[in-house]
């Protein structure tokens, strides 16, 4: 990351998103919307966040995160490497949860559901027939498409149930 700014990160927020200072390091970032955040000494923990519009009154040189970001306790600080960021690789990041994986699944599994029977529909149609399956082969086609269907509502359901509000 050339272009990143090392600074103070410290778990002081009271929201997941990113609290800037007005003066001193840090303040160059005032008007990003998203900031991509490296702790230096634990290159493991690191993050895509988004930035509060509202920045810290009179505060210098300390960015503050909500406690358990980047690893930290409350009220822990750590030396970390800030850069701008885009909302894509927000978005990314947020795959990278366990509501990303649910949301991953469900999109899966309901384009395989489709690719199936769109595949059985366009095969019954004059002219679309490309291949030539089995009858057992369609049966097992059918099954799976049918398993999808039941899977993806119960994935659905894990999301809306874990997904905070």
């Amino acid at each position: 990351m050339p272009d990143a700014t090392p600074i103070i990160a410290r778990a002081a927020a009271s929201t997941a998103e990113v609290s800037l200072p007005q003066h001193g390091r840090g303040s160059e970032c005032i008007g990003t919307k998203y900031l991509r955040i490296h702790r230096r000494h634990d290159p493991g923990q690191k993050g895509v966040f988004v930035v509060s519009s509202a920045v810290r009154e009179g505060a210098t040189d300390e960015i503050h995160v909500l406690a358990g970001q980047l690893g930290l306790g409350h009220n822990e600080g750590s030396e970390v490497l800030v850069s701008p960021a885009t909302v894509w690789a927000y978005r990314r990041t947020q795959l990278a949860t366990p509501n990303g994986a649910l949301v991953l699944a469900v999109l899966c599994v309901a384009l395989l559901a489709a690719w199936i029977d769109g595949t059985l529909a366009l095969g019954k149609l004059p002219g679309w027939a490309w291949m030539h399956f089995e009858t057992s082969t369609l049966d097992a086609m059918a099954a799976v498409s049918m398993t999808c269907k039941l899977v993806s509502p119960i994935l659905a359901f894990l999301l809306a149930l874990w997904f905070k509000k």
